[in-house]
């Protein structure tokens, strides 16, 4: 009796730090991935880790950002299972190409860029970035979070937040300049589908 009364404790306090943000964990590795049953498995992981490592939760203030750090080890964790490599393009490239792109141009790339392009396209293009800079322009841009809640959730110093957000935006901006055809063709995980049933 004892120990069914500790695991009733227990998913009690799952059910009340955990399954609030589940949608929002959705939410980022939908983003990450750009694969809805993906970003699914992954939360589902994710959960489970949370589940097993639950009195590692300090209070329900630490929830979401504890809960988001195992998100993303599990991100990297397939990643480095399935040997993937990311099509990337050198970041001395982007860079190079981003200040020949706004020579002389006002307003900058990344102000008429992003804001013609959907959050889902956006998020194509940022899985061609670097994740350490792609996940903070991701979580300040696209899903609100404040400079603080970035640097909790990824544990980083907050001037390294603000560095590589400035970068990850130069980078963005660079790949839209430099093929903004390409980037119209890009869909959001869904919108393709949508398009055809219409």
């Amino acid at each position: 009796m004892r120990f069914l009364g500790h695991f009733s404790s227990r998913e009690r306090r799952y059910r009340r730090l955990v399954q609030p943000h589940v949608a929002h964990l959705v939410h980022i590795a939908l983003q990450r991935t750009g694969h809805a049953a993906l970003a699914e498995d992954l939360v589902q992981e994710s959960c489970l880790t949370a589940w097993e490592k639950l009195e590692g939760l300090r209070s329900a203030e630490a929830s979401r950002p504890w809960l988001v750090r195992i998100l993303l080890r599990q991100i990297a964790d397939h990643r480095r299972t399935r040997a993937r490599r990311q099509a990337l393009l050198p970041i001395t490239d982007i860079e190079e190409a981003h200040w020949e792109a706004i020579a002389g141009e006002a307003p900058g790339p990344f102000e008429q860029a992003v804001a013609a392009q959907s959050d889902g396209r956006v998020a194509a293009l940022l899985r061609r970035l670097p994740d350490d800079f792609a996940i903070v322009v991701e979580l300040h841009d696209l899903m609100g979070y404040r400079y603080r809640e970035i640097a909790e959730t990824l544990e980083l110093p907050l001037g390294t937040v603000t560095s590589r957000l400035a970068r990850g935006r130069r980078l963005l901006a660079a790949l839209l300049v430099e093929a903004p055809e390409a980037a119209e063709g890009l869909d959001a995980p869904g919108e393709k589908e949508a398009r055809h049933h219409e």
